[in-house]
């Protein structure tokens, strides 16, 4: 049964694609193909990228790994070969890979964030077992799924009275990030009607969805110190963002806990601004304020929601600031590259003739 909900509801669509690729992979190892026909057959099969690509992402996101940390030994190395120009003919030197990949990562340094140390191991050790109250209106989201036709306006009303009845003397702020469909655009949009407050602002193109959710809330707790606001409560409808500012994996006790936390995946996505906007929610706290989360859906009718969404997509339209990215940010534009040749190569399976110019 969770098997099947998760196939026809998926969470994302990457996951429902590591889903088929371990099916297909499965099927392979049954029928035996996997023992019989050539490695990268079998990945074209899988829809996975052929081992001379793979290379090339791999020394990519290693590149931008080292390339996050100041000072990094394997740069400077890297930087002393391209120097002296080093070349190789043979074309599959993982060397020659790795600094091709130096120059063409190298470019994105204004934008990357970048430490004394791994980017992983950043943040106050107080803020480890911070808590954050986050309500996900489960009851109410299980309710409205379960009314079948029912229109926008009736979500509106009835989201604005569950706030009301729960958070009567409250400000509401709602927070919105939003990235174009062709991943050429990145903004983020606040919106506050009782404060008239109304944010607009664009990120870098390699900026994330969650960067973009993250910097959205990041600014909204900003302008609650700014306006010395004691009762807020802030409505994000990016349920990762809100799991991973109260990831319980960041909820230890003793020290070695804390730094396989700090190191985990699941805690380290945008990892300085992740930590940022928990430090600026815990002084707010420590000041007086009372500040709720709340998770909606998006594209629902709550007004408050389609308005920062507005704003959000007017944001991606702007000069864009000189914002630092976490490195995993640029992983998205790797894998899109590949996606791309793929669809190109399909075209041409297809009898279709593309030529870019």
């Amino acid at each position: 049964m969770e098997l099947a909900f998760f196939i026809y509801f998926p969470e994302a669509k990457n996951r429902l694609r590591k889903l088929e690729i371990v099916s297909l992979q499965g099927m392979g190892v049954i029928s035996g193909v996997i023992r019989s026909s050539p490695t990268n057959a079998i990945l074209a099969l899988l829809g996975e990228p052929p081992l001379h690509i793979r290379v090339k992402l791999l020394a990519r996101k290693f590149i931008l790994k080292n390339l996050s940390i100041a000072n990094n030994l394997v740069i400077s190395s890297l930087e002393s070969l391209v120097n002296a120009r080093v070349q190789s003919n043979n074309q599959n030197n993982f060397l020659l890979v790795l600094l091709n990949a130096y120059n063409d990562c190298k470019r994105l340094l204004p934008q990357l964030s970048t430490s004394l140390i791994n980017p992983y191991f950043y943040g106050e050790f107080e803020l480890i077992n911070f808590y954050m109250k986050i309500d996900y209106l489960e009851d109410w989201n299980r309710t409205i799924n379960n009314i079948p036709f029912i229109g926008s306006q009736v979500i509106n009303s009835s989201f604005h009275e569950i706030i009301q009845s729960n958070w009567s003397n409250h400000i509401i702020f709602f927070t919105v990030g939003s990235k174009s469909y062709d991943e050429e655009e990145a903004g983020f949009g606040v919106y506050c009607e009782q404060l008239d407050i109304q944010v607009a602002g664009a990120l870098p193109s390699h900026a994330s969805v969650f960067h973009c959710e993250l910097t959205a809330i990041f600014v909204a707790l900003r302008l609650i110190q700014k306006h010395f606001i004691k009762a807020v409560v802030i409505v994000c409808d990016s349920k990762s963002v809100l799991i991973a500012l109260n990831s319980r994996s960041a909820k230890v006790c003793d020290s070695k806990s804390v730094l396989i936390a700090l190191n985990s995946r699941s805690a380290n996505l945008d990892n300085n601004l992740l930590w940022e906007t928990r430090g600026v929610a815990r002084d707010l706290e420590c000041q007086g304020s009372k500040i709720q989360f709340v998770w909606s859906r998006s594209h629902r009718g709550i007004t408050g929601n389609d308005k920062a969404d507005w704003l959000a997509k007017s944001g991606r339209g702007m000069d864009v600031s000189e914002v630092k990215l976490h490195y995993r940010n640029f992983f998205s534009h790797n894998n899109l590259l590949w996606e791309t040749r793929g669809v190109a190569r399909d075209l041409e399976c297809q009898g279709s003739k593309i030529q870019f110019v």
